[in-house]
C-alpha cells in the first residue's frame, strides 16, 4: 500500500510536467498487471481449480487489449495521426464496460467449470467486433466532441458501469461467506475503486485534466487489487493447503488418520511445554491391538484394514 501511495504521488507530479508521459506510464502499468492477471489466472488453475480466477484472467487479457488500443490512439501519441479524442474515449468505454460486466459475471460462477477455449473465443470475438466498430466502421456512438467535452452517451455509459460495479460489490458483500473474506477484500475493493474511478470520468472536459488523471491512477490501483486477489487465492492458498496436507501426512497414519509415532512425540512435546511450571496435567494413553497379526494372516490385509479403520473411528468418538 505504501508503494502504491508513493507511486501515485510520483505519477501526479509526472502528470503536471508531461501528461502524455503520465498517461503512457499509467496505461503501461495497467496493461502489464492485466497480462499478469491472465498468466496467473490461467497457469494456477491446475492447482487452485478456481474457475472464477480463470475467467477473470481471460477477461482481463482482452480488457488489456482494449487498454493497449486506447493508449496507442490517445491524443498526442502520434501513432494514428488525426484521430482526435473521440476514438480513445470510445475504446476506454468499451474496456471499462467489458471489465465491469466480467467482474459482475464472476459473482454467479461460484465453483462452476469454465471452458477456457469457449471463453477465449467469446472474448476474442467481442473485442474484435468492438475494435472494428470503433476504428474501422465508425459505428460506435460518439463519446467526446472537441471543444464541447463528453457526450450524453458517454456520461450515461459511465453511470451504467458505476451501477454495475456497485451492485456487484453489494452482492459480493452479501455473499462474503461463500466467496471468502480475502476475495471481498481484493475483488470487492477493486469494484469500489473502479466505480470511483469511473465517476471521475464523468466530470472532465479536457483529456489532459485533473479529473482524467485521478481516474487513470485509480484504475491502476483497482487492477492491483484484482492481481492481489488472484495471487492470494490462485497461489498462496493452494500452496498453504498443500503444505498443511504434507505436514499432516507426516504426523498421521494414512489409513486411520490417527497420529503416528512422530505425531505422538510432537503432541507430547507440546503437552510438556503446556504443563511446565505446574500449569496443567498431562495424560498419555498408548493402546495396542493384541495378536492383530493373526487377523491379517487368517482373513487378509483388507479385512485387517477395515478393523483398524473402525477401531480408529471408535477411539475418535470416545475421546
Amino acid at each position: 500500500m505504501i508503494l502504491l501511495l508513493v507511486s501515485s504521488i510520483i505519477l501526479y507530479f509526472v502528470s503536471t510536467v508531461n501528461y502524455l508521459l503520465f498517461h503512457s506510464l499509467v496505461e503501461g502499468f495497467a496493461i502489464i498487471i492485466a497480462t499478469l492477471i491472465y498468466v496467473l489466472g490461467t497457469r494456477t488453475y491446475q492447482y487452485s481449480q478456481n474457475g472464477v480466477f480463470l475467467f477473470l484472467g481471460i477477461s482481463y487479457l482482452y480488457v488489456g487489449v482494449l487498454d493497449f488500443a486506447h493508449t496507442l490512439t490517445y491524443k498526442g501519441m502520434g501513432v494514428f495521426p488525426g484521430l482526435g479524442s473521440d476514438i480513445p474515449t470510445q475504446l476506454w468505454i468499451a474496456g471499462r464496460l467489458m471489465e465491469a460486466l466480467s467482474l459482475f459475471i464472476i459473482l454467479f460462477l461460484d465453483n462452476k467449470r469454465v471452458n477456457y477455449k469457449l471463453t477465449n473465443m467469446i472474448y476474442g470475438f467481442i473485442t474484435s467486433a468492438l475494435l472494428l466498430a470503433i476504428m474501422v466502421f465508425k459505428t460506435f456512438p460518439v463519446c467526446f466532441i472537441e471543444g464541447e467535452g463528453l457526450t450524453t452517451f458517454k456520461i450515461m455509459m459511465e453511470y451504467a458501469i458505476i451501477t454495475i460495479l456497485l451492485v456487484g460489490a453489494y452482492i459480493l458483500y452479501l455473499r462474503e461467506k461463500s466467496f471468502g473474506r480475502s476475495f471481498f477484500e481484493t475483488v470487492g475493493v477493486a469494484m469500489l475503486i473502479t466505480a470511483i474511478s469511473e465517476l471521475s470520468f464523468t466530470l472532465y472536459t479536457d483529456v489532459y485534466g485533473i479529473a482524467n488523471m485521478i481516474g487513470h491512477v485509480l484504475k491502476v490501483v483497482s487492477y492491483y487489487f484484482i492481481y492481489k486477489g488472484v495471487v492470494a487465492q490462485g497461489i498462496d492458498e493452494p500452496y498453504s493447503i498443500m503444505s498443511t496436507r504434507l505436514k499432516d501426512g507426516a504426523i498421521r497414519d494414512s489409513l486411520t488418520s490417527l497420529h503416528n509415532r512422530q505425531g505422538m512425540m510432537e503432541l507430547i512435546e507440546k503437552g510438556l511445554d503446556h504443563t511446565e511450571g505446574g500449569k496443567g496435567r498431562l495424560g498419555l494413553l498408548l493402546i495396542d491391538l493384541d495378536n492383530f497379526k493373526l487377523i491379517n494372516d487368517n482373513y487378509g490385509h483388507l479385512y485387517g484394514d477395515r478393523i483398524l479403520k473402525e477401531f480408529a473411528e471408535l477411539l475418535n468418538n470416545s475421546i
